[in-house]
């Protein structure tokens, strides 16, 4: 009987411990190492724009062999006048 009790405390013991870890500590490392490998910084300098594929927030570009590149804004970066994107004019105009 006293081995028993012995027994009982001791799982006991172990799982109270064990539920104290946290069940998501393994799954943000998996989640920060995916989100490294989908986002590459790339200089955009040396690309021609393709204008027919802009977006109010978006550009994309060409290198010219067929891969494209395409830059995401969290806001509006151009006004659509037409049928056309253009770029968002940063100059002030007077009020007549």
């Amino acid at each position: 009987m006293i081995r028993l009790r012995k027994y009982i405390s001791f799982l006991l013991v172990f799982a109270l411990i064990c539920s104290l870890l946290p069940n998501y500590a393994g799954a943000t490392s998996n989640d920060q190492t995916e989100n490294n490998k989908q986002t590459e910084e790339v200089n955009t300098e040396n690309l021609k724009e393709i204008v027919e594929e802009r977006t109010a927030d978006s550009k994309t570009y060409s290198n010219g062999d067929g891969n494209f590149v395409k830059e995401i804004y969290p806001e509006e970066i151009h006004n659509k006048i037409g049928k056309n994107y253009q770029d968002i004019s940063e100059d002030l105009v007077k009020k007549k």
